[in-house]
């Protein structure tokens, strides 16, 4: 019995020991090197998504693959790795990439990161001058640095924080930058001057209309801010690039662009001068004829032309109320096109513009002119509040004391290519314009853009015309929808007229979109 048991434990330990000297001999690890090669370690982050890749060496030593992989035997020497692309996801910045092997050693293919595409962006460099071609260190979000030299636009990158690094260059002053975050299906610019030479140089900033006590903030190239007011000359300037701020002047537009952006040079001077515009028109009484005839473009709502008397001066908005303007007296902004804060808000019901009108009120310390009990909106005519032009008041200023078609004349092309129109307004597709208008002309009242942009809302529920004569008209008491007026950026040019008339319900299911917006009166 004790034999037995004997013999089993030593043929036990005979199998183990067996075994391991087997194990030992077929081991697969990557330690086993061979005299003249060695291991190449291949490991794509991250690992889960069993990323390809494919590798070349010496002596056309060629191999590839997907995930983790180890390469063992391979003849020493330079071999250069390119991961392939995975849907889904970004391909490393690193890609290509290359290392040496040496005889007898290890080295691993491995730190490369994939990023998972949510939503990518965009993301530019644009170093000036273009015939540096200066270089620059890009981070992205996951922590990778992809060197570049010149412009450069990289397309389905992932969102997150972005910096860049610029490259010092003999002889320029070195460009400075803050970190960026891309977010999804957008844009980032990053911009960086190279200023030759180091010398100061002067600033003069000088405000259209002279003596307009007009402030401003001036950011300097490293960020630090400089504020004044009116017009002021900055000397000892340090090169590079500036913006200069515009801050808003009760009842004035601020200049646009706001903020400018310029380059100073090396012992140069630089003049900014930026016009701020009267932000309202005064309009005397008078009389004219309201409507028109049944011509070859007149609606049947247009006629009969009849009399109307203005009695009563007012003071109208030279623009549309801006996005700016809305956003700073509402605490938002409605419009589907934010590119640009000057641009007229829209969006935006008949009630929003009245609720504007009392919150404006409020904010300036006027009495509000709408009592508003919801759907129910009453105007107090005594008080001083801002308030919607009615629509005998648009047209009358539309007009600016002529008959015509248009403020400067009659409609010569009913479709897109009046030309004199396109001097006085957006129209037929064209882009939803600044503010300013400052390729476009006023009226002779000094009003802008009552041809064409956005159709304006007026008080008056829509009805048809009656041929007696009228003083300060208001429209009926009652009625279904609210009169808008001026045509839009998407009218053919006949929709633009003086006398051309619209309606659109008042609540905000019906009447949001792009091609509304309104102006502002007060007495």
């Amino acid at each position: 019995m004790n034999f037995n048991r004997a013999t089993i434990l030593i043929s036990i330990l005979l199998i183990i020991i067996i075994g391991m000297i087997v194990g030992c001999g077929d081991d697969d690890s990557i330690t086993d090197i061979g005299p003249n090669t060695g291991t190449i370690g291949i490991s794509p982050n991250p690992s889960s998504i069993n990323a390809p890749w494919s590798i070349a060496g010496p002596d056309e030593y060629t191999n590839s693959g997907n995930g983790d992989a180890t390469l063992r035997d391979v003849p020493a020497g330079e071999y250069t790795l390119t991961w392939g692309e995975v849907e889904g996801w970004v391909t490393p910045p690193d890609s290509p990439r290359t290392l040496t092997l040496d005889a007898g050693s290890i080295v691993w293919f491995s730190g490369s990161v994939y990023v998972e595409v949510s939503d990518p962006g965009t993301v530019i460099v644009n170093p000036e001058p273009d015939n540096l071609s200066a270089n620059w260190v890009l981070s992205l979000p996951s922590g990778v640095n992809v060197p570049g030299s010149g412009d450069s636009t990289l397309v389905e990158m992932p969102v997150g924080i972005y910096e860049i690094t610029w490259v010092a260059e003999d002889g320029y002053n070195t460009p400075s930058a803050t970190p960026t975050e891309l977010v999804a299906n957008g844009e980032i610019v990053f911009n960086g001057t190279y200023i030759p030479g180091s010398l100061p140089g002067t600033i003069e900033i000088v405000v259209i209309p002279e003596g307009l006590e007009a402030g401003w903030v001036l950011t300097r190239p490293d960020d630090s801010t400089i504020e004044g007011i009116g017009y002021t000359i900055l000397e000892d300037m340090s090169p590079g690039r500036h913006w200069l701020e515009w801050l808003p002047v009760q009842d004035w537009n601020e200049p646009a662009p706001n903020p400018a952006s310029f380059v100073l040079f090396s012992n140069a001077h630089v003049t900014i001068q930026s016009e701020y515009l009267n932000m309202f028109a005064t309009i005397d009484g008078g009389s004219f004829q309201m409507g028109d005839i049944d011509s070859l473009y007149a609606a049947a709502d247009e006629w009969p032309r009849h009399s109307v008397s203005i009695t009563n001066p007012f003071e109208i908005g030279t623009s549309e109320v801006t996005q700016a303007q809305y956003q700073q007296v509402m605490g938002y902004n409605p419009s589907s096109d934010q590119d640009d804060s000057s641009f007229p808000v829209t969006n935006v019901s008949w009630y929003n513009a009245v609720e504007f009108c009392n919150a404006l009120s409020l904010q300036e310390g006027r009495t509000p002119a709408y009592s508003i009990n919801g759907t129910d909106v009453s105007w107090n005519q005594a008080v001083d509040g801002y308030r919607l032009p009615t629509e005998a008041e648009w047209e009358y200023v539309c007009r600016a004391g002529g008959q015509s078609d248009f403020c400067f004349g009659d409609l010569s092309n009913e479709v897109c290519n009046d030309l004199e129109l396109g001097n006085y307004a957006w129209y037929c597709s064209a882009s939803l314009s600044r503010t300013r208008h400052a390729s476009k002309l006023p009226n002779d009242f000094g009003v802008y853009g009552m041809h064409g942009n956005v159709w304006e809302w007026c008080w008056d529920w829509y009805s048809d015309y009656s041929e007696d004569a009228q003083t300060d008209p208001i429209g009926p008491g009652i009625g279904q929808t609210k009169v808008v007026r001026g045509g839009s950026y998407l009218n053919r040019s006949v929709g633009c007229r003086s006398s051309n008339r619209a309606s659109a319900m008042p609540n905000e299911d019906d009447t949001r979109n792009s091609t509304k917006g309104f102006r502002v009166i007060r007495q």
